[in-house]
């Protein structure tokens, strides 16, 4: 195998900067710039991009009603569905050690440091979730607390896959919402496809969507940076990832069992699971909700679809070449206008990310697999799966559910969904963007 090495760069030595190097080939993470000697929690306080983090009630209109902490803060759903405030980011990804990729298009990253500042550093560039709908930049994002939960207006309350049977989406009086103590909607009755979650979501007004792979690549960077590492079942919890199948059913557990944590991270006390209308409380880790600062199940309890991404091949490109929308107009499966290649083919066969994979130096952002392997917990240790010699196109989840064990993590991806698939264990999250600055 054939690597190149990257020129020497210059050391990130600014204080007010978090950095962490990964080699992939030898599990190896250490901690760069102001992250040295740092350990994850209050001590990533200082930072503002992890300190600056809240959980806030955000109104249809964008209109922060309260935060965690405040007079009248109430995650009923009285003042807003419940979202967690991520300032905007600076980033910067020097690729030090990679090879071609073995099939399509792009490379392995063998080495390499990411960074991440709240001001503008030299090399470094405004990470693109932080762009708002016109395309001007925005000084925060509003990612959901909870996994979407759906209100049906034909039922007067929220959905529950086990106990109801409307199976009709109407975006009109329909919304998802992000809020605790509810069941996290699948396609398990409705047909939940990409682009109807999208719909629904849009339907709070503008600005509201469904989870982005931009978004979700920004969340992934702050926690492998925190945490040191990039199996963050080893570091915060196994989330909820070893409850049992239930043919055809949606067997997520219920929303909100971390709403104590607020702003911190780690794992619920206890968390309650939902098969068919038979409640489960479970204490032991693998059946209790993990957070990470305010974002409940980053990982684990149900698969979250992406929008804003999509795979395409023709018959032989491995599990398809990534493409990438470059504004907030989403069709899923889309691979032309809007939607540009990365640079980069998804590698197969299904196994362990054990390797990032870099393509153009625009989407280097972009925290996607460039190589599989066997199973290793020092490393990333998430599981990819996808279409072999895809031909067509596809939809991205990711993040793993309930009964997915091991392979579960924010990193896990499954890339050999059809655009018009709707199943039970596939649901989404909330984001929403406020208007951008003329």
């Amino acid at each position: 195998m054939s690597m190149k090495k990257r020129a020497a760069l210059a050391q990130m030595d600014y204080a007010d900067v978090a950095g962490l190097q990964v080699d992939y080939d030898n599990a190896v993470f250490t901690r760069l710039a102001g992250a040295r000697g740092r350990s994850a929690g209050t001590d990533f306080d200082c930072f503002a991009p992890f300190g600056g983090r809240r959980r806030c009630c955000v109104a249809d209109n964008g209109t922060v009603s309260a935060c965690y902490g405040d007079t009248g803060y109430t995650e009923d759903g009285s003042i807003g569905q419940v979202m967690v405030r991520q300032p905007k980011f600076y980033y910067r990804v020097e690729p030090l050690l990679l090879s071609a990729a073995s099939t399509g298009t792009g490379y392995v990253l063998h080495r390499a440091n990411y960074y991440v500042s709240a001001s503008p550093k030299p090399g470094f560039r405004l990470h693109p979730a932080f762009y708002g709908a016109n395309g001007a930049p925005v000084d925060s994002i509003f990612l959901s607390a909870y996994e979407a939960s759906y209100y049906d207006a034909s039922l007067g309350g929220y959905f529950s896959d086990g106990a109801d049977s409307d199976a009709a989406i109407d975006p009109t009086v329909d919304r998802l919402c992000s809020l605790p103590g509810k069941k996290p909607i699948s396609g398990a009755v409705k047909a939940l496809t990409c682009d109807a979650a999208e719909e629904v979501a849009a339907a709070r007004g503008a600005g509201w969507h469904v989870e982005t792979v931009k978004t979700c690549a920004a969340n992934q960077l702050l926690m492998m940076v925190e945490y040191g590492c990039m199996n963050l079942q080893n570091a915060l919890g196994k989330g909820v990832s070893s409850i049992s199948d239930l043919s055809g059913a949606n067997c997520a557990s219920l929303t909100g069992a971390t709403a104590a944590l607020g702003n911190a991270s780690g794992a619920a006390a206890d968390t309650v699971n939902e098969k068919r209308g038979v409640l489960t409380t479970y204490t032991e880790d693998g059946k209790t909700s993990v957070s990470y600062r305010g974002m409940e199940n980053p990982w684990g309890n149900i698969w979250k679809l992406l929008h804003g991404m999509s795979f395409h091949g023709s018959g032989a490109s491995a599990f398809g070449e990534i493409f990438i929308a470059d504004d907030l107009s989403f069709t899923a499966g889309k691979h032309t206008g809007n939607y540009v290649s990365a640079g980069l083919t998804l590698p197969q066969p299904n196994g362990y990310f054990s390797a990032a994979g870099y393509g153009a130096p625009t989407y280097d952002w972009l925290l996607a697999p460039g190589q599989t392997g066997e199973h290793n917990a020092l490393s990333v240790d998430d599981y990819v799966s996808g279409t072999s010699n895809l031909s067509g196109s596809r939809v991205p989840v990711y993040g793993g559910r309930w009964s997915y064990g091991d392979r579960n993590g924010p990193f896990s991806l499954g890339a050999s969904i059809r655009v018009d698939y709707s199943g039970s264990g596939m649901g989404c999250r909330l984001v929403y963007f406020p208007a951008g600055q003329q």
